[in-house]
């Protein structure tokens, strides 16, 4: 078997990837070989190949600390994708290319990847995660009257004030609603000072669900003005809430909990089994992370764990230089 390490950007065709993410894969549409979050010059595929017949893949992005850049590390975006005997070959195959070369000191591992069976065989040391993450999943296959039964005290107040306000909440279709959403959302991060990376991220999102009619977009309308939406998409035959946002200066009315709601109806509608929430954080690590994860709970308390993130170390003391590191700016910013 050949291993080919390619930068993503210098690859050609991702026919093959496609079928092959198709038949072994059930992640999410942000994981599929057409959609490569922050794709740029650091972000590698690592191809296996038998008889010149790619068999597995997997894509990688590599750092390096800005000030100490001879810290480098790995993180694999997801992947290895294709059969558990090929991921196993490739899975071991990335360890052997980073921990040869010295490229980096660390592999950081995304709690979907199977390596960890492949790790342990070989037992390489690793690191992992204190965060804990699942997700809620709420089972589409009652009327919707039940459905809403289970709904917090709180959530059926806001839908009433929905109403109340004559907020509509509908499937959006066109380019100027769809404009109008990725504002909203560039809006909601300003607005939280949070840095957006790219500023059509939602716009790049609905593109794909929509080319690829792997899903569908809510929106929310006051007086004819859209001030709220989300994306779900499918995901392994059921309909996962992918993104969304609200416009800050409605933030009195409740925008995505009418938006929700009429998911969930749209999805029950289109024969969807399961509705997932998108994940929640069950450790108390960040505030706005909580809040979100509250606010699904309102819908819903069906709660499934995730495995946790790790890593494999393969340089101890640059381990303990980049924790060094880590400690000392999070002092310093405060």
């Amino acid at each position: 078997m050949q291993v080919d390490y390619i930068k993503s950007v210098d690859l050609e065709n991702k026919i093959e990837l496609e079928n092959l993410f198709h038949s072994n894969s059930i992640k999410s549409i942000y994981q599929h070989p057409d959609y490569i979050e922050n794709i740029s010059n650091t972000s590698y595929v690592f191809l296996l190949k038998e008889n010149k017949i790619i068999k597995s893949y997997c894509f990688v992005n590599e750092y390096a600390l800005s000030k100490l850049n001879f810290i480098k590390f790995s993180k694999i975006k997801f992947g290895s994708i294709g059969s558990d005997e090929h991921s196993r070959v490739l899975d071991l195959e990335i360890i052997n290319f980073y921990k040869s070369n010295k490229i980096t000191f660390v592999i950081y591992i995304p709690f979907e990847n199977k390596i960890f069976e492949t790790i342990n065989q070989k037992k390489i040391k690793t690191k992992t995660s204190v965060r804990l993450t699942g997700t809620l999943i709420l089972d589409l296959r009652q009327n919707i009257s039940e459905i809403s039964k289970k709904y917090s005290t709180n959530l059926n107040r806001n839908l009433k004030k929905s109403k109340k306000n004559n907020l509509i909440v509908s499937e959006l279709f066109f380019e100027h609603e769809f404009d109008k959403l990725n504002q909203i959302y560039n809006t909601l991060f300003e607005y939280r000072n949070i840095k957006v990376s790219n500023s059509c991220f939602t716009n790049d999102i609905i593109k794909f669900v929509t080319n690829k009619k792997n899903g569908f977009v809510m929106g929310c309308f006051e007086n004819n003005e859209l001030i709220g939406g989300a994306v779900f998409i499918e995901n392994n035959g059921r309909i996962e809430y992918f993104i969304g946002a609200s416009n800050p200066e409605f933030r009195n009315l409740p925008i995505l909990h009418s938006v929700f709601h009429e998911a969930i109806i749209l999805s029950q509608k289109r024969g969807y089994s399961f509705f997932d929430f998108g994940g929640v954080v069950f450790s108390k690590e960040d505030i706005q992370l909580n809040n979100i994860t509250k606010f699904k709970y309102q819908f819903c308390d069906n709660s499934i764990f995730y495995n946790k993130d790790f890593e494999i170390v393969l340089s101890g003391y640059k381990k303990k230089i980049y924790d060094l590191y880590l400690k000392i700016s999070n002092k310093l910013n405060g």
